[in-house]
């Protein structure tokens, strides 16, 4: 290889890296935020609270059909179905083998009441996973940033080299050796400029982490008391249920 073909080589790798910091540099303009609000006509919320014994769904049409509660799908499809069949708002109830429609306003409230708090919950719960998706979303970019940085570092590596052996054939002093070990010297002023910035990707990358942490720990949290909550909801939905059967609140639909 000559020493001219080195020399414009090296400058293929100084223009690949002087390219990759102004891929790194944030622009500077300001960003525009759009907000833009549909209105869904169907919105559905479920909640698995682990049993099977019974399944509780609740179906308004305030501003489209709503249906939420915890059940099957089939479950959800038969409380839309009565609702859309009597045009009220109604709790739909499947407990054990039996099946059920409660009308009642006040113990429709009532079931939205005690659903409330576990929405509460799994809405923090979704706010968090964002935070913890956008965090890993920068650092998955921080981990390409550095894979490039690292084969740009390979590369440099391998030049290195290849002038360290052609340096150590000859067998004496002349004007291609200096060459030689001028574009060494300027091969290493990159490689420690890559190391340089690997250094900062890393820094920030353990920052990143370090972010990361106490949101999963925070996250752990709202899962215990999650759990809470739905044992809480299961059982007072039982008992509203049950006392809505032996009142006849509650509507047989067998």
């Amino acid at each position: 290889m000559s020493t001219r073909t080195a020399t414009v080589r090296l400058a293929i790798l100084s223009g690949s890296l002087a390219v990759f910091l102004l891929c790194l540099t944030p622009p500077t303009h300001a960003a525009t935020r759009t907000h833009t609000r549909t209105r869904t006509a169907t919105s559905t919320w479920r909640h698995d609270d682990g049993s099977d014994d019974i399944a509780y769904v609740i179906a308004t049409r305030d501003d489209g059909l709503s249906t939420s509660g915890s059940g099957d799908e089939t479950d959800f499809r038969a409380a839309r179905r009565l609702r859309d069949e009597n045009g009220e708002d109604l709790l739909y109830v499947r407990l054990e083998d039996d099946r059920y429609v409660i009308r009642d306003r006040g113990l429709i409230a009532e079931a939205k009441r005690l659903l409330e708090p576990v929405q509460a919950m799994g809405r923090r719960q979704g706010e968090l996973g964002q935070r913890q998706s956008e965090l890993g979303r920068r650092q998955a970019d921080l981990g390409q940033q550095q894979a490039r940085v690292g084969r740009l570092q390979g590369e440099l590596g391998r030049k290195q080299g290849d002038i360290a052996r052609r340096l150590a054939q000859r067998d004496e002093r002349d004007a291609v050796s200096e060459d030689l070990e001028r574009s060494q010297r300027e091969i290493q002023v990159e490689m420690d400029r890559l190391e340089e910035m690997q250094a900062g990707l890393s820094r920030r990358q353990e920052a990143l982490s370090r972010q990361q942490a106490p949101l999963a720990s925070e996250q752990e949290e709202l899962g215990r008391k999650q759990v809470e909550l739905s044992r809480t909801l299961r059982g007072g939905m039982e008992r509203l249920v049950r006392d809505a059967v032996r009142s006849g609140a509650a509507e047989s639909l067998r």
